[in-house]
């Protein structure tokens, strides 16, 4: 039987109307009780503390991944900026958040909606790394200059 239907009926009305502060404060009461745990906290690498920034890490670097090099800025923030290489025809330049955690690098970049590029972090000395992508091809990382220096104009 439909609610609209119960509630035209006096009688049946008048339970419902009756019954309904019960029922508010049965399923009030009934919240706490739920044996499932809440929900786990999103994982946001966005919100991620800035442990996971290694000092060390922050500054330019040149980044070669087959015959292309490009510029890659990391900040201390935990942002980075990767400028186009326009001489290798490659004009798309690229935003977003990096953490380093258990040597290997993650990537969220804003153009892939910052979905996770997690990187294993092989051949690391002080100003140089080599990142295993998820091809199982390699980029080489080579420090160029220190925090608060950008990347050359092309």
């Amino acid at each position: 039987m439909s609610l609209t239907l119960a509630l035209r009926d006096p009688a049946r009305a008048s339970r419902a109307r009756r019954a309904l502060p019960l029922a508010l404060s049965l399923a009030a009461a009934l919240q706490g009780c739920s044996r499932h745990a809440p929900p786990p906290a999103v994982d946001s690498d966005l919100d991620a503390p800035r442990l996971d920034v290694p000092a060390d890490m922050v500054g330019v670097w040149t980044s070669t991944r087959g015959p292309v090099m490009r510029c890659i800025e990391l900040h201390a923030d935990g942002t980075y900026a990767m400028a186009p290489n326009l001489q290798a025809g490659d004009g798309r330049s690229y935003r977003g958040t990096w953490r380093v955690a258990q040597q290997q690098v993650t990537w969220r970049d804003s153009s892939q909606g910052f979905a996770p590029d997690v990187n294993r972090m092989v051949d690391v000395s002080p100003g140089h790394f080599t990142a295993i992508e998820a091809d199982q091809s390699t980029t080489q990382f080579d420090r160029i200059a220190g925090p608060g220096a950008t990347c050359p104009a092309q």
